[in-house]
């Protein structure tokens, strides 16, 4: 039987329309991509989240929160309340640096609301990003960057759900009025001894020889280990606890391997 012509051009018709008016995200990086979509929809497209994840080490061993850590002279320590914050992400490939694309706002600035508190061991959501790419390179900071800080008081003004109000609010010592970029209390058991340590550098960190593909439309996440014999490294108990944290302070970059 053959159909009408007439119908046959209808048909073509609605089937035509209908394609030209389908609207959807069209941009290849962002997680939902439409395969369908005619047209570019208005601010729709949703990317990829990148995040890095920390575990704490002992040489090549796990190590958690409240485990016995040997150091110098044949101290045990413990580590307890432990707080770290890193911030300013930069991934770069051999020929492009990506940040993320999270932003936030003030009454009279904006800036990248890439900061991540580590509580504990696990992983930590740093931001969206839209790229493909081979990364060979990550830095970011560990603390504040003192001088930006100054643009975003008075402090109030923030977004209270935002990184950067957790990030100030958990590094915060009401006892000294300063931000610190890490912060937890060491245990010497069989000296009946605690030290709290407060560290205030805002170094910035950077790992060179990477060879990681970031794949455009999907989350992805770097592992950052914190080797602790390598961060305790020259302390013992019969310290100041001004020598302790400077100690601690300088083994930071040491201590941390990204991969």
């Amino acid at each position: 039987m053959r159909v009408p012509i007439a119908v046959l051009s209808i048909a073509a018709f609605l089937m035509f329309s209908c394609d030209e008016t389908a609207e959807g995200c069209l941009d290849l990086l962002a997680e939902n991509y439409s395969f369908e979509a005619v047209n570019a929809c208005d601010s729709c497209c949703s990317y990829p989240k990148a995040s890095i994840s920390l575990s704490f080490i002992q040489d090549t061993l796990s190590f958690d929160i409240n485990d016995t850590l040997m150091v110098g002279n044949g101290d045990s320590v413990l580590i307890q309340d432990w707080v770290f914050l890193l911030s300013e992400f930069v991934f770069s490939s051999q020929t492009m640096d990506y940040t993320v694309r999270d932003s936030v706002r003030t009454s009279m600035v904006s800036a990248q609301d890439d900061f991540i508190v580590f509580l504990d061991k696990g992983s930590k959501q740093i931001g969206n990003t839209a790229f493909q790419d081979t990364l060979n390179r990550v830095q970011f900071r560990t603390g504040f960057n003192t001088e930006e800080m100054e643009l975003f008081k008075p402090f109030d003004n923030l977004d209270q759900d935002s990184r950067l109000d957790l990030a100030l609010d958990s590094m915060y010592n009401s006892m000294t009025d300063k931000y610190y970029s890490m912060r937890f209390v060491l245990e010497f058991p069989e000296q009946d001894r605690i030290v709290h340590v407060d560290i205030e550098n805002n170094d910035i960190l950077v790992f060179d020889g990477l060879n990681y593909f970031v794949k455009g439309g999907s989350d992805w996440s770097l592992k950052m280990n914190l080797d602790l014999t390598k961060l305790f490294s020259g302390i013992s108990s019969d310290l100041t606890d001004d020598d302790i944290l400077q100690i601690i302070a300088g083994n930071i970059q040491s201590s941390i391997h990204l991969e």
